[in-house]
């Protein structure tokens, strides 16, 4: 979705290359941290398997 956000060229007039630049670089780290984080389900289901 972040791609497709990017590559929006009338998002991106409407809205402003800056808007869009730091928000889709925003959601990039938000995203990258909720993948580094593992939760109650996984250790509990997951880590039985292991």
């Amino acid at each position: 979705a972040l791609q497709r956000l990017r590559a929006e060229d009338k998002l991106r007039s409407v809205l402003g290359e800056r808007f869009i630049d730091v928000y889709s670089a925003i959601k990039d780290l938000e995203h990258q941290e909720f993948m580094t984080v593992i939760s109650p389900w996984e250790r509990e289901h997951l880590l039985l398997h292991v």
